[in-house]
């Protein structure tokens, strides 16, 4: 192909990609399991300025459904907790103090540079130093109505994303045809087919991340189904063993 057509198609791929990037950011953001990308949109900020939650924290992800947040300064610990629920309004959030248990027996799931540091210097104080304090953050119960609201929103984003998708396809295959206008039928064709290879690979790609995210969804939903057949059976043997004192 021409080097003027192989451009056009680079400039539709790279807009096509971009529609992706922001599909999955999106997706980041209806949150269901613990990402770090979601706390990209965080913005700290106290008197000396604005700032990045990982200039001024550690991240931790001790299973699928919790963060942990380290502040790297005690001080930043009300701006922290302000500025994620300024973007996540929706998470639970505890103070903790002491060290972090990981689900797997292990810290493998660690995110960010520098967070070893800090935990060195949270492990050498007493638990009820401020310096051991970090947030816990759950994130929200997928039960049956957020399932279906999160559901409905995946599908309205992916729905989106594949219409800009199309719109730009149906643009720009004319347009790679007249740019050819002089070209044998051979060479149009050849071009045409690239194109819409291109567009068929995203619009795939589109696809397969919204069946991603509506796996997550229904996994997030039986982890919430299980949380409640536990807490009842919990609730069930309480039960049971109050009746027993009585009987005492």
């Amino acid at each position: 192909m021409k080097p003027i057509i192989v451009a056009q198609i680079s400039g539709v791929q790279e807009k096509f990609e971009a529609y992706l990037m922001l599909l999955r950011f999106k997706y980041m953001n209806l949150c269901v399991k613990a990402e770090v990308g979601a706390l990209m949109p965080v913005t700290v900020t106290d008197f000396s300025g604005s700032y990045d939650l990982e200039e001024v924290a550690g991240v931790g992800l001790p299973d699928d459904y919790h963060f942990v947040i380290y502040p790297k300064d005690p001080d930043q610990l009300q701006p922290i907790v302000k500025g994620i629920f300024d973007a996540h309004p929706e998470f639970k959030l505890d103070i903790k103090t002491g060290e972090v248990e990981y689900s797997d027996g292990s810290d493998d799931k660690t995110e960010y540079e520098g967070i070893e540091s800090i935990l060195a210097d949270k492990n050498s104080t007493g638990d009820d130093d401020p310096k051991s304090r970090y947030l816990l953050y759950t994130m929200p119960e997928v039960n049956k109505d957020r399932r279906d609201l999160l559901n409905t929103t995946a599908k309205s984003l992916h729905k989106q994303c594949v219409a800009e998708i199309d719109l730009l396809y149906a643009r720009q295959s004319p347009q790679v045809v007249s740019m050819l206008s002089d070209a044998p039928a051979e060479e149009v064709d050849q071009a045409k087919e690239a194109l819409k290879g291109v567009y068929e690979d995203y619009k795939k790609t589109a696809n397969d991340l919204l069946q991603a995210k509506l796996d997550e969804i229904e996994e997030g939903y039986q982890h919430y189904l299980v949380g409640c057949e536990n807490d009842a059976e919990a609730n069930k043997v309480y039960g049971q063993s109050l009746n027993f004192n009585e009987m005492e």
